[in-house]
């Protein structure tokens, strides 16, 4: 008897071939394919890499297509670019190498205005009566709609009746540029603005407005009053005024605390706060007594604390010092089994 044994060796698929292209001024183009043998291991789908004047010698995935029975696709494509295309064909195996590429020159997408604003839109407050607009600079892939990138912000300050200012402008020509300072932008005052992108075919879309107060003096009064609630093992309540200002505002407390191992580092410095003192910020109410739990605290450790108004303009003065000491942690980390054990003896 004659025994016959077959084996099947399967492998990635060939390239997809004759790869055509029709039409891409309108920034769409159809491209369709001819399939390759799959290598006894069914195609699953395909992927179209595409190499543009902005990432010349670059291939970058720009779709997948998941229906293997497909020869054609409708491609959405980048404005104001030179574009080639290559195609890959993919089984459980692995991926094909790439397909001969689509004849360079042959897909130009005509010049179009920008489909996006700058992200990262916002404000900056600095010191007192300085505001910066900023922005992240847009990429060649993100600005390259057409010739003649700028940016123009539109700003106003809300006056103290709620009402809208004199609308201003400012046209950014660099669009590398990433920020724009309002001249003459008051003393803690509220502004709101808007950026948008134009090219020589026509601005893209408008952005959210954005708020922003300019900046300010850092406060100038320590919490006072400050005293302790609550203490357990790993963490401590506080409770203190609120610090009143006229002008300014108060963003927040930052409460400094600190164990006794760093005492002597704070004498020997002469520093009010010790280097490495541990800082947990506190959002502030318009409640006239602030309270916080502060948490992360070392069981049975000795404690010093103190707390510093902030805005935008910094920290204000430390309150008075506090000490404490934590209790000691009930949680036993252990668990001690007994067992007994009782025998039977013959003597």
């Amino acid at each position: 008897m004659i025994h016959f044994l077959f084996v099947y060796i399967s492998g990635v698929p060939f390239p997809p071939s004759d790869l055509t292209i029709t039409g891409c001024y309108s920034r769409t183009t159809t491209i369709t394919w001819k399939k390759g043998q799959d290598n006894d291991a069914p195609i699953t789908h395909f992927v179209v890499e595409q190499e543009s004047t902005y990432f010349p010698e670059e291939w970058h995935v720009i779709v997948n297509i998941t229906d293997p029975t497909k020869t054609s696709y409708t491609l959405q494509l980048t404005a104001w670019a030179n574009l080639t295309f290559r195609m890959r064909a993919i089984n459980k195996i692995g991926p094909s190498r790439a397909s001969m590429p689509t004849p360079k020159g042959q897909c130009v997408t005509s010049v179009f205005r920008p489909l996006m604003f700058p992200k990262n839109f916002r404000g900056l407050p600095g010191k007192a009566n300085e505001l910066d607009i900023a922005w992240t600079p847009m990429t060649k892939l993100e600005a390259c709609n057409g010739p003649g990138l700028h940016y123009i912000l539109n700003y106003y300050k809300i006056l103290d009746n709620g009402q809208k200012g004199k609308e201003q402008k400012a046209v950014i020509m660099d669009p590398t540029v990433d920020h724009y300072s309002i001249p003459n932008a008051g003393y803690y005052q509220l502004w709101e603005f808007q950026i948008t992108a134009k090219n020589d075919v026509g601005e893209g879309p408008v952005s959210d407005i954005v708020k922003c107060f300019s900046g300010q003096d850092a406060p100038t009064s320590k919490p006072e009053n400050v005293k302790l609630g609550n203490i357990s093992a790993r963490s401590i309540e506080l409770i203190w005024n609120r610090v009143i200002v006229t002008r300014e505002s108060v963003d927040g407390y930052n409460i400094y605390h600190w164990d006794q191992s760093k005492l002597v580092e704070t004498h020997r410095q002469n520093r009010k706060t010790p280097i490495g003192a541990k800082v947990f910020k506190a959002i502030s109410t318009p409640e006239d007594i602030q309270k916080q739990n502060v948490t992360g605290l070392i069981p049975y450790t000795s404690y010093t604390l103190t707390i510093k108004a902030f805005n935008s303009g910094g920290e204000g003065p430390s309150s008075e010092e506090v000490k404490f000491d934590t209790l000691e942690d009930c949680e036993w980390p252990y668990r001690i089994i007994i067992e007994l054990c009782t025998c039977n003896c013959v003597l």
